[in-house]
């Protein structure tokens, strides 16, 4: 976060004007101390990043989570997507294929599920 200061200089009125020059020499060196420090914490702000990034774990960085969770994220999503649209197509047929609904849906829901076991119930029944 950014800091401001606010400087309340007040000098004393005087004949040869001496308060009001100080005053000025005085809120000249306060702008600059704060320029000066604005640039230093500009400067170490990337420096800071970077050591950060290097102390990160190595599974932790951008292009490892890529390449493993992410990665797999989206394989496994495009599996799925073509598994569903195949069912569909299989599901506008009537099944009418060499593949065993049951055994199909086993393999995008798992054997124990709830689908599968109704499938199954489904088939027995007709």
């Amino acid at each position: 976060d950014e800091c401001s200061w606010k400087i309340h200089l007040v000098a004393l009125p005087s004949e040869d004007r001496a308060g009001e020059l100080q005053r000025q020499l005085l809120l000249q060196q306060a702008k600059e101390n704060i320029d000066a420090s604005a640039v230093k914490r500009y400067e170490k702000a990337p420096n800071l990043l970077t050591s950060l990034a290097s102390k990160l774990p190595q599974h932790l960085t951008d292009d490892a989570m890529i390449d493993t969770s992410l990665h797999r994220k989206l394989h496994n999503n495009e599996n799925q997507k073509f598994l569903l649209e195949t069912y569909r197509d299989l599901g506008a047929k009537q099944f009418h294929s060499k593949y065993n609904p049951t055994k199909f849906l086993s393999r995008i829901y798992g054997a124990n599920s709830n689908i599968v076991r109704y499938k199954a119930f489904v088939l027995e029944s007709q």
